[in-house]
């Protein structure tokens, strides 16, 4: 979610908007959403014990598995308004397509998987031969695979929810997740790991000395990061070598950091975090704090984890966010019983929507390109930058002014001399793009004409 703040940029006012992380996390008990930010925690009433919580990637919904309540609550948040979708029974596990455009849900003990269209909030259902535990979905959308509690994975269309093909396996599965790089499907299972070739379904197997309850990817995609009984195991998706750390019997859960460096475990008793380091594997400290620490993410920038404290019994829980460069800790009230947690991330803004040039010539040499653009719809830019020839030419303030505004697009901002034998081609060359506080830019506009003179 997004928070905003307000700057003062040198003598003239701008608005910039500040990306603060903000932590969901379901309160099984009580039946609410925490939104742990910086600066607020309000609770999202939802259904009876959410228990599975995911973001679409513009994170603009929030999607929550109600598993007493056979629904899944579709939350706006940007008004807080709720919708409600009635799935099987009972919804424990979510993923949503890379385009936002569907929520898939398992639903364990229906022995099937429904598929949500977040626009009409229409309902279909896949019905699977056992019961479904994990799923996750392709970067590209093409696919989703859901491993079953019948040593199956079947991998479904998520767009016509057709199902594709039934990869069978002697293991018990457990989680499972795709590489980011879309190449590789991972599953934790009681042998170690299973590697599954996306697009020919091909099995690798990797045989571990304890069965696996967790996994993640790194985020180059070079590594999985699996929890045993009482080792952390890292296996090299490419070479299959594999590393191994004690780790104990309480571990819950585990994150990586941005930059692939460090593995984060949460522990539950005695309760903490224990980092390791990676490449090699190498036990770090154990930063004890909390009473019963289980699920566990990492903020998008790669500063700060965030650990669900679920406490017992009626007690409220705590969200503890841990800085992973200082080690200092705070902590959070959530409501009764925490447990599943996401963390949303910037959100790339979108591109101007315009981007026009005029050349006016001023003798039978001189002519000068003008560019005007219609400015980016999202609020937080802090800067648009031109390119010309692949050679960032200008960087122009979203208020700067001249006497040459225009009311549809933005004012007269940049002008250069151009020799002639470019004219043909300078749609091509020229393209503006925007910047947004956090850093990302949006996708390039390119230049057309609207007249010369």
């Amino acid at each position: 979610m997004i928070r905003c703040l307000l700057f003062m940029c040198g003598c003239m006012a701008s608005t910039l908007y500040a990306f603060v992380p903000t932590a969901y996390v379901c309160n099984s008990a009580n039946g609410t959403v925490s939104s742990v930010a910086v600066v607020e925690s309000p609770m999202l009433p939802v259904g009876s014990h959410p228990s599975a919580i995911a973001l679409t990637p513009d994170q603009s919904t929030l999607c929550v598995c109600n598993t007493s309540a056979d629904t899944v609550s579709i939350i706006d948040i940007a008004t807080g308004g709720t919708q409600t979708v009635t799935v099987g029974s009972p919804p424990t596990a979510i993923a949503i397509t890379p385009d936002g455009t569907k929520a898939c849900v398992c639903n364990s003990a229906g022995n099937s998987v429904s598929v949500i269209d977040l626009s009409s909030l229409s309902v279909t259902n896949i019905s699977l031969t056992g019961q479904p535990i994990s799923i996750t979905i392709l970067s590209d959308g093409s696919s989703a695979f859901v491993s079953c509690d019948n040593t199956e994975v079947v991998v479904f269309n998520p767009v016509t929810s057709s199902i594709i093909t039934t990869i069978s396996m002697a293991d018990t599965l457990g989680p499972i997740t795709t590489t980011p790089d879309g190449l590789k499907v991972c599953l934790a299972c009681d042998a170690g790991l299973r590697i599954i070739n996306p697009h020919t379904y091909a099995v690798t197997v990797v045989s571990l000395s304890e069965p696996t309850h967790k996994i993640a990817i790194t985020p180059d995609s070079t590594q999985a990061c699996l929890l045993g009984t009482n080792r952390l195991f890292v296996v090299d998706l490419t070479t299959l070598a594999t590393q191994s750390e004690f780790v104990g019997n309480t571990a819950s859960d585990l994150a990586i950091t941005k930059d692939s460096s460090q593995i984060l475990v949460s522990q539950s008793f005695p309760s903490g975090v224990e980092t390791f380091t990676l490449n090699p594997l190498t036990s770090g400290d154990l930063f004890s704090f909390g009473r019963n620490n289980q699920a566990i993410a990492i903020t998008s920038d790669g500063k700060q984890a965030c650990i669900v404290d679920p406490r017992s019994g009626l007690e409220p829980g705590t969200l503890w966010i841990f800085d992973i460069l200082t080690h200092s800790i705070s902590g959070q009230m959530l409501g009764v019983q925490p447990n599943a947690l996401v963390i949303s991330s910037p959100v790339a803004p979108n591109a101007p929507a315009k981007f026009i040039g005029k050349i006016k010539r001023y003798s039978h040499k001189k002519r000068t390109l003008c560019l005007h653009w219609k400015n980016s719809s999202s609020q937080d830019i802090v800067t648009y930058e031109i390119f010309a020839f692949k050679k960032k030419i200008a960087t122009i303030l979203p208020n700067a002014q001249s006497k040459y505004h225009q009311p549809i697009y933005s004012p007269f901002l940049f002008c250069q001399k151009i020799p002639k034998k470019y004219f043909h081609r300078l749609h091509k060359k020229y393209r503006i793009r925007a910047v947004s506080s956090n850093g990302l830019a949006s996708a390039f506009t390119l230049l057309r004409f609207s007249h010369c003179k």
